[in-house]
């Protein structure tokens, strides 16, 4: 696939998303800002024993419960984080769902 063929299937997707419209008061991708405070904070509470703890308490509740996220993307950035310095799973956090 060529580069000019790839720059036009993104814009096109990127001129798709920009039209769709959210009904009025819920945003585009469909989580509320009161439903992630509560999310975040019940895997806030629940995520005891380090990095991999919280990470393994973001996969249940994003990945599987909530399915905000595919497996696929929470993967991805998983490793990811794996490569930068630093807490893997607050950057996790930041990038899966951010």
């Amino acid at each position: 696939m060529s580069a000019v063929s790839k720059t036009s299937k993104l814009t096109s997707r990127t001129r798709e998303l920009s039209t769709q419209t959210a009904s009025p008061g819920e945003p585009r991708h469909g989580v509320t800002l009161a439903e992630a405070a509560r999310v975040w904070a019940r895997v806030a509470l629940l995520s005891f024993g380090g990095p991999a703890g919280q990470i393994a308490v973001m996969h249940r509740i994003i990945v599987d419960e909530m399915k905000w996220v595919p497996e696929s993307r929470f993967l991805h950035a998983l490793n990811y984080c794996m490569l930068l310095p630093g807490p893997e799973a607050q950057q996790l956090a930041h990038i899966s769902v951010g």
